[in-house]
């Protein structure tokens, strides 16, 4: 990937345990550092509280998990049947 103008280097100090687990992550997805540690911060950042709803939908894969209609919202009076609403 060639680095454009707007990268920037990241210098972190890793106690050993921290070490062992970049290590982990990377032999495990087979990513290397600067992958793995992009990864951590896209989710780190998705977590914190104060996050869109719609980033998190989107970040865990609701958004587009079902299909329907397009035009639910609008005419889901229409389209949903309400005949056995409270027994009847």
């Amino acid at each position: 990937m060639k680095k454009s103008k707007t990268d920037a280097r990241v210098i972190a100090r890793l106690d050993a345990n921290e070490q062992a687990l970049l290590r982990r992550a990377r032999e495990v997805t087979g990513k290397n550092t600067s992958a793995v540690i992009k990864a951590a911060l896209r989710q780190y950042v998705a977590s914190l509280p104060g996050a869109s709803p719609i980033a998190i939908f989107r970040e865990r894969g609701v958004i587009g998990a079902v299909s329907g209609p397009t035009d639910l919202s609008e005419k889901y009076k229409e389209l949903v049947d309400y005949a056995t609403k409270h027994g009847g």
